[in-house]
């Protein structure tokens, strides 16, 4: 029984579902009977429309027919003219019968319907039919239906008529095959949905009205904001974007460049309002020609620059450098007054005093002496003899091998300790009591780099006989030796109509040959940039402080900028780094270094010890030397920082060069050249290299231009340049300087810039000519079929913009009437509140009145306990 119970339950399922196939089969026979019904209607619809414009286009021949007669005998049309008037013709009958919309959409589907090799995806109210090819996919079919609709691809999606999403790697002829009534529509995912409904709430204050200009810029934006991830993704693999979206990237980035030029203002008038190049130009150029251009001598024919041996140094600080500080009397003849003492070039006053400071080296520390110059023997009396040709070594200058020993007067009275020196000069001082701690200046002869110990002598800038007499004991215990390699003349100077300081240096460097190589250097320094009692000042807040912040916010919006840039990368591809496939994200990236580094060094000037503890005033009991050099190289390097923003700024301009025709072509050219360039940039460095050595080698003992690798690098720039010296090569070499002019020139000036030149012309021509290309295919006069194309393309545009108008003005109707009731619901809540909040004012009044009679009456009060003790 239970064998035969199962079998008929087995009959019973399989009659079900023969049930169910049967019922699934008649509703594919009605649906493709229902679809070859409307099919034959829409192409006899379709043949009733292709008779009525065969018959208009017949009256137009007919009409034509008769303009012809009437045109005089002997007159001939040619074939064009011919083709021009039919198509003229047929030209404003589709204009006409465009208009009407049952037909257009008869049109574009009639030669698709009921087709097997084709396939009809719908999307809104809008269909359209795609022919079917070998391994055609439905990827491929996704990214045509939306590059049709002008939709970006991974914002939508191929779905069936039960909402199933088709697979992206199946073949759309093997499917529709498999499944003949089913359906493919696009639809927009999810999160794009949420995107256009965001964008549809911006336009919740339209009316019912067009668009104007500033509107449409923003639906441009919108649209470049929606297709961010999609060029994110074309970076990062490779792609192309729509027209359109093309079009609105490119009015974003004329949106930036407007907020780029107005940064770059900003910031170049912050830089030159902290500091005027003009004024401080003035105020150095006085001090060089007060104390390195002033000639000395016995006939006056050297400057400090021409300075060759010990006695012309002491004779430029006893000449130019004492007349600078302490001029003998007036223009007129009279005395110096006292408050006119310590001026340099009439205002520039001399802040703190004046620090002759010199470096010396240990013998036979940096260097030894060659064992060949040493003899060791017996003499003819029998005694043992060792004698050298030289006594000792003296090597360059080495921070770890420095000479600290007392010498000169002092030599042996005093022992050498680590501190501050007796002030004289002959004695040792550390660069902590130096206050030049970390301070290093480069010697321009040997390279070496000075410390900030030494051993320092302070001068009186007013004080003309005490300035002298100390010259005098300078050098008349030989101050200078052969173990000095630097003295550094050290002076500060504060002019009151620039309110700038002018902190100068004047290092004498002694070289291991016995050369004296002068050096001066004028720095140019503003204490007070920013003060709280300059916040007082209207004119500097609004023309100082103002801009610097809008810079500060900038630099801040810019790095936030790159920092989502690359969030955005990593959540679209999984990877950062493809960002920086665009060359001009590298840009972005080194100007937003260069801007953080600029204001953080600005910061840190704000904040130095050395700014803040400052005070130009003598100290009590006597006077001091001021060291401002390490403050000066700080506010220098501010400015430093800030030209090498702005060549970056000039570079991040050429970004916008492409949207302008003649300036994308430079753009463009550059582009092409630059792989070219790299290849000829990587020959050119090399060839360059192999002349500096050689030139290097072989005139560089004795020709100044040659005597290092950097100014031999420097000379020969200079010969491609058209300018050089070839008497000094002459003069080492006849025969060589000959050779190596020859083939450096042939080399480097006809055949390796020629074909820098080369490269760069063949790029253009290349850019050049394609864009004449382009512009000559834009301008290629359409045929009749390209007109109907374009036609249908407008009128669907025309379509779509009223289905999105339509879409707004639903939206706002909804939000409206979500408005209307949600301001209902709280006005039926609000009266609601109210009342239950009289009732429970009613009910507390109550429970108060009880409580006072229960107060007043404690044997009611009483009775009522025992109740209540009864019910329990």
């Amino acid at each position: 029984m239970a064998a035969i119970r199962r079998e008929i339950k087995d009959l019973e399922q399989q009659f079900d579902e023969a049930d169910t196939e049967y019922a699934e089969v008649s509703k594919k026979l009605k649906d493709i009977t229902q679809e070859r019904a409307n099919v034959e209607e829409e192409l006899i619809s379709s043949n009733v429309r292709l008779k009525q414009l065969m018959g208009e286009l017949h009256a137009q021949k007919q009409l034509t027919d008769q303009q012809e007669k009437i045109v005089v005998a002997d007159s001939r049309m040619t074939m064009d003219e011919l083709s021009r008037k039919v198509e003229t013709a047929l030209l404003q009958v589709l204009e006409e019968r465009f208009r009407d919309e049952a037909f257009t959409s008869a049109i574009t589907e009639q030669s698709a319907v009921s087709v097997s090799d084709k396939v009809r995806v719908e999307f809104d109210d809008d269909e359209v039919f795609w022919t079917l090819q070998d391994n055609y996919t439905f990827e491929m079919l996704l990214h045509d239906a939306a590059r049709y609709w002008d939709v970006a691809a991974q914002d939508v999606m191929l779905v069936d008529e039960r909402g199933a999403i088709w697979p992206n790697d199946g073949y759309c002829r093997l499917e529709m095959h498999r499944n003949s009534a089913s359906k493919i529509a696009m639809k927009i995912k999810p999160v794009a949905v949420q995107v256009q409904d965001e964008g549809g709430e911006m336009y919740g204050a339209e009316t019912e009205v067009e668009e104007s200009e500033e509107e449409m810029d923003q639906s441009f934006l919108a649209i470049a904001a929606s297709v961010e991830d999609e060029l994110l993704l074309a970076q990062a693999k490779g792609g192309t974007l729509t027209m359109k979206q093309k079009l609105s990237l490119r009015r974003k980035m004329r949106n930036e460049l407007y907020l780029f030029l107005f940064f770059s203002f900003i910031f170049i008038w912050t830089l030159y309002s902290r500091r005027t190049v003009r004024d401080a130009f003035l105020l150095q150029e006085a001090i060089q020609t007060a104390f390195v251009e002033e000639v000395f001598g016995e006939y006056g024919e050297i400057t400090f620059l021409d300075i060759a041996n010990t006695n012309e140094m002491f004779d430029w600080m006893e000449g130019p450098l004492q007349n600078g500080l302490f001029p003998d009397a007036l223009y007129n003849g009279a005395d110096v007054p006292d408050a006119r003492k310590g001026y340099v070039m009439t205002y520039n006053r001399v802040v703190g005093k004046i620090r002759l400071r010199q470096l010396r080296i240990a013998p036979d520390t940096t260097c030894t002496l060659s064992k060949l110059i040493s003899q060791t023997d017996v003499t003819s009396s029998g005694m043992h003899r060792h004698r050298q040709f030289v006594d000792h070594c003296y090597g360059p200058y080495d921070e770890a091998f420095k000479s600290t020993a007392p010498f000169g007067p002092l030599a042996g009275e005093v022992e050498a300790v680590e501190g501050a020196g007796d002030g004289t000069g002959f004695t040792f001082s550390t660069d902590i009591a130096n206050k030049l701690e970390g301070v290093y200046i480069s010697g321009s002869a040997t390279g070496a780099s000075f410390d900030g110990s030494g051993f320092v002598r302070d001068l009186d800038p007013r004080n003309r006989s005490a300035y002298i007499e100390a010259l005098h004991f300078l050098k008349s215990n030989l101050w200078i030796d052969v173990q000095t390699r630097a003295v550094i003349v050290s002076l500060n100077t504060y002019n009151g109509n620039y309110n700038y300081y002018c902190i100068s240096q004047f290092m004498i460097e002694f070289t291991q040959g016995g050369s004296v190589v002068p050096n001066a250097l004028n720095r140019i320094l503003r204490v007070d940039l920013y003060e709280p009692k300059s916040f007082e000042e209207t004119n500097r807040i609004i023309f100082l402080y103002i801009p610097e912040a809008m810079v500060v916010i900038g630099t801040i919006a810019q790095c936030v900028h790159i920092l989502w840039r690359m969030y955005r990368m990593k959540k679209v591809t999984k990877n950062f780094r493809n960002l920086f496939k665009d060359s001009w994200v590298i840009v972005d990236v080194i100007l937003c270094g260069t801007l953080v580094l600029s204001i953080f060094l600005r910061l840190m000037f704000f904040l130095n010890e050395n700014r803040t503890s400052f005070d130009p005033f003598p100290l009590v009991p006597e006077d001091e030397y001021r060291e401002m050099a390490e403050l000066a190289r700080s506010y220098g390097g501010v400015f430093i920082i800030d030209a090498f923003t702005i060549m970056v700024l000039v570079i991040k301009s050429l970004k916008y060069f492409s949207l302008q025709r003649d300036l994308m072509l430079l753009q463009r050219t550059l582009s092409q050249a630059i792989s070219d360039l790299g290849v000829f940039l990587l020959m050119l460095v090399f060839l360059f290299m192999g002349f500096v050595i050689m030139g290097l080698n072989i005139f560089g003992m004795q020709a100044a231009g040659f005597k290092s690798l950097i100014d031999t690098l420097g000379t020969l720039f200079l010969i491609l340049l058209g300018e050089f010296d070839f008497e000094e090569m002459r003069e080492v070499s006849p025969l060589w300087s000959l050779i190596f002019f020859i083939f450096f020139v042939v080399f480097m000036f006809f055949i390796v810039l020629n074909i820098f030149l080369a490269i760069l012309n063949d790029a253009y021509t290349v850019v050049h000519t394609q864009v004449v290309w382009d512009e000559l295919e834009r301008r290629k006069p359409l045929s009749l079929r390209e007109r109907f194309e374009v036609r249908r393309a407008q009128w669907r545009e025309r379509r779509n913009i009223n289905r999105m108008r339509k879409m707004k003005r639903d939206k706002i109707k909804a939000a409206k009437k979500l408005k209307v009731e949600y301001d209902k619901k709280q006005k039926e809540r609000s009266l609601l509140d109210r009342i239950g909040k009289k009732k429970k004012k009613a009910d507390a009044e109550k429970a108060k009145q009880a409580a006072e009679a229960a107060a007043a009456n404690p044997e009611k009060r009483r009775t009522v306990k025992r109740k209540d003790k009864l019910f329990e």
